[in-house]
């Protein structure tokens, strides 16, 4: 994944539906949660977000700057 190539730690998820209960390794860290920037992609980010956060998991949403579709390796991509 382009995040960890970039040196941040990533979790991958192919849809929000596929959400774990595991998520003991997201307890005490600044958890961001980024979806593409398109209408579905803002969709998953709230559907994460609303779960991280009825599991009482502190988490902000990530807003990729206008112009950008998503993250790739060594930044963005349009």
């Amino acid at each position: 994944m382009a995040v960890v190539a970039d040196g941040y730690s990533a979790i991958g998820v192919r849809g929000a539906g596929m959400l774990s209960n595991d998520d003991a390794g997201l307890v005490g860290r600044a958890v961001r949660v980024c979806g593409d920037r398109d209408r579905a992609g803002r969709e998953f980010a709230r559907t994460v977000l609303a779960v991280l956060r009825q599991r009482d998991l502190p988490a902000r949403q990530l807003t990729l700057p206008e112009g950008f579709k998503d993250y790739v390796g060594g930044g963005l991509r349009h």
